[in-house]
């Protein structure tokens, strides 16, 4: 092989943005480069050092000095040379690649060319162009597989247990590309249980921070004036997925490299098939999913956060979806590899919610999560028919929250980033971090050390000791420093009226109420969300210090054996804020403190339930509740059951309103058979040996059976076909799919058929996701 190092695109404003030059590096193994950027004899950039030990083709970025920033905003025409210096055994050897600085002619514009005096005799100018949607963006999507193709262990559940099953449905990096000129933000979520910001060998140049990097020179090299900041990369926290941080198992380094790859590939790809778009923002809500009964990871009496944000792309004239990008409150673990009886890896909910909303309303759906920590989802069975409730019922309120969308106008597009440090306090976690290759920082406590068989791979078994295996996360400045603080970064996107702030771990309730309360009062925003495990994964943000929060409920958890310190949620939030600040919009300064609802909810019994949809045609609806006693030791309520005389009976009393009165068992899914349409508020209860009642209540709504109608009328000659809903959920028909008779196919509310068709047949949708078919012949 013969070593090289080239740039990866010399262009001027790419190179700004990013502040940085990406670099591919192609070596032999058992060798080790040093790289760095050049021009005119001078060094602008970094030194990387990179050690080959198994990959011989890799991308880093180097990122540029002050004096690199200051000649490259000179508009000069300037040589750029990397320049790679490899040493493997006593053989050293120096390799150079040269590229003109490719300026930017919108930043260093050419002498403008003189005017042309009008032809003599020419009184007529030309037509003006018709007038353009200016509000309209330019929005693509892209999908890249990252399903796994060999055995790994799972990352979220037990301890190195191996998936060997293969896939039960496909593990994917998506992208959601919204453009407005050279303006732009990128939303990619990954399934995964987390991505660090940055690694250990042998996968450095392999985290979330490079990726946004890369994929933001890349864009920067397309014309966009866009820097790391504006590509937003977040994990589902997928529990199904193989773990790429160590702790369970151990992690395959070109596993973790092709993740990498994917989200640069999935941000490129999805700018690429770009298109115009109006853009629409709703937001729903999953209440009754997100647990509010006291359990592991899951704390009764405090806040939840419930709301479900959407951002929807639709295609100007029909009104077809182009695409949705959502964030779901709610954690992505309830499919369990190792307990159900498929054992393969699953994207759990969101891949059953994106396949589901292509079915319903076509384009492509990106779903990210929003707050995480200490939000559960009710529901005890594992497998993948759980899943599949959890699915419909989110898909549901997705199609209820689009019917009171509203238009985003506003072509802001812009986004901040913010480093942040943040004291580390668990030392468990650091010294997992620190063992995972000899030499660390911090030393490695117990007689262990990485085997030599492992092959400088890192994520080893240290269970023995620390019981867990350990964790490749970056030991190297900002993202770690000897004092010991962890170091990662917050970010604030801005879409129109729309401000995306992000948490670098499993934020609790309280950041998100805290990061709201901040943008309530800036001018132009009309809605602020968060995006959680963005950019990192710090584990849960639980402030251990006394009398924050309450230690029985804390037993419940392991929120102490994930936490990296105290101060993560403020230190987040004062990121934020900074980061807002950056983009003009003067975030208040606010303290994420816990919000109780109930103080006395852990010496109480709670009760919930969730139907798998809150508004249907069909009137047979699954449910699915749960029931728990007083947790509190020493609590005088002891014990629960569906009525005062029938205690430790483990059943639910439930009233349906419409006249069904019985009992179901706790803990288990059921279906109830409504007798026609109506608005019907159904209620589930248990009561304690004190004699009190707990109650949990829900409105379920059954919709008249939808039908489907289609107008026509011609336009410039063309007949032009529009559906219509008759019955259903309130008129909204949100999608329309349609084949003609010489098989074109089109979407959209209002199509013009094409010539050559005698009959249409429609299949509508409606914003409870119901649907209803009609065929009708063209006049």
């Amino acid at each position: 092989m013969s070593p090289r190092a080239t740039l990866a695109t010399p262009n001027q404003t790419a190179l700004l943005a990013a502040r940085g030059a990406v670099v591919t590096v192609e070596a032999p193994r058992r060798s080790v480069a040093r790289v760095a950027l050049y021009a005119r004899g001078h060094r602008i950039s970094g030194t990387r050092r990179i050690r080959f030990r198994h990959a011989t083709h890799v991308r880093r970025v180097l990122t540029l000095r002050g004096n690199g920033i200051d000649l490259l905003r000179r508009c000069s025409p300037i040589k750029l040379e990397v320049r790679m210096t490899l040493r493997r055994g006593s053989h050293t050897s120096t390799v150079r690649d040269r590229r003109a600085l490719a300026l930017d002619p919108r930043r260093c514009p050419a002498p403008a060319p003189a005017p042309q005096a009008q032809a003599p005799g020419d009184d007529h100018p030309a037509a003006p162009a018709p007038k353009q949607d200016r509000s309209l963006f330019k929005v693509g999507t892209a999908v890249v597989d990252i399903s796994p193709t060999s055995p790994m262990p799972v990352g979220g559940y037990g301890a190195n247990y191996i998936v060997t099953n293969g896939v039960h449905d496909p593990l994917q990096v998506r992208a959601f590309f919204v453009g407005h000129g050279k303006d732009a933000v990128t939303f990619v979520s990954v399934d995964s249980q987390g991505w660090f910001a940055a690694y250990q060998a042998p996968n450095e140049g392999d985290g979330a921070d490079d990726a946004r990097r890369e994929a933001a020179a890349a864009l920067a090299g397309r014309g966009y004036d866009v820097s790391a900041s504006n590509v937003v990369v977040s994990a589902t926290h997928d529990h199904a997925a193989p773990t790429i941080m160590g702790i369970w198992g151990h992690t395959d380094p070109a596993y973790l490299h092709a993740i990498k790859q994917a989200a640069v590939k999935a941000v490129l790809d999805a700018e690429a098939g770009a298109r115009d778009a109006e853009l629409w923002s709703a937001t729903g809500t999953i209440k009754g999913l997100v647990s509010q009964v006291q359990g592991t990871d899951q704390m009764a009496g405090f806040a939840v956060d419930t709301e479900l944000p959407i951002l929807w792309a639709r295609e100007p004239g029909t009104g077809a979806t182009v695409a949705t990008y959502m964030d779901v409150p709610t954690h992505v673990d309830q499919y369990n590899p190792i307990s159900s009886p498929e054992h393969q890896f699953s994207a759990d909910y969101p891949g059953y919610v994106r396949d589901r909303l292509k079915e319903l309303l076509g384009g492509t759906s990106v779903v990210a999560e929003s707050t995480l920590g200490r939000q559960e989802s009710i529901g005890a069975d594992s497998t993948y028919d759980e899943v599949g409730h959890q699915g419909r019922f989110i898909t549901n309120q997705v199609m209820r929250a689009l019917t009171h969308a509203h238009r985003i106008k506003d072509t802001t597009l812009a986004a901040a980033s913010q480093p942040f440090s943040t004291q580390a306090e668990n030392m468990g976690l650091l010294a997992a971090m620190s063992c995972n290759h000899p030499g660390g920082p911090l030393g490695c406590p117990g007689p262990l050390s990485e085997p030599a068989g492992n092959n400088g791979e890192g994520t080893w078994d240290w269970s023995a000791v620390g019981g867990i295996f350990t964790i490749n996360r970056s030991l190297d400045a900002p993202w770690f420093t000897p004092v010991p603080a962890v170091g990662t970064t917050a970010t604030v996107a801005r879409v129109g009226d729309q401000v995306y702030a992000t948490a670098p771990g499993e934020a609790f309730p309280e950041v998100t109420s805290a990061i709201k309360r901040a943008f309530d009062g800036s001018d132009g925003i009309r809605d602020s969300h968060i995006i959680d495990h963005a950019g990192d994964q710090l584990g849960y943000y639980w402030d251990q210090r006394p009398g924050v929060y309450p230690s029985a409920q804390l037993a419940q958890s392991d929120f102490q054996r994930f936490n990296v310190g105290s101060h993560l949620a403020q230190d987040n939030v004062d990121a934020v804020d900074a980061a807002g600040a950056a983009l003009g919009l003067v975030p208040a300064a606010e303290h994420p403190y816990a919000e109780v609802d109930n103080p006395n909810a852990f010496a109480e019994p709670t009760i919930q339930f969730y139907s798998s949809r809150v508004e249907t045609d069909d009137p047979a609806v699954s449910f699915y509740g749960t029931a728990k006693k007083a947790q509190a030791p020493g609590a005088p309520s002891t014990s629960i059951g569906s009525s005062a005389g029938t205690q430790g009976d483990a059943k639910i009393a439930w009233d349906f309103g419409d006249g069904t009165i019985e009992t179901q068992s706790n803990q288990t899914r059921f279906t109830h058979t409504f007798p026609g349409p109506g608005t019907y508020r159904a209620q589930a209860s248990v009561t304690d040996n004190l004699g009190k009642t707990y109650r949990w209540a829900q409105t379920v709504r059954i919709d008249a059976p939808l039908s489907a109608a289609v107008d026509q009328d011609t336009a410039d000659g063309k007949v032009v076909l529009t559906a219509r809903a008759l019955g259903g959920q309130r008129f909204d028909v949100l999608a329309a799919h349609w084949t003609f008779s010489d098989g074109a196919s089109a979407a959209g509310t209002s199509v013009t058929v094409p010539s050559g068709a005698d009959h249409a047949t429609v299949t509508i949708v409606d914003g409870a996701g119901n649907t209803a078919t009609a065929t009708v012949a063209i006049a």
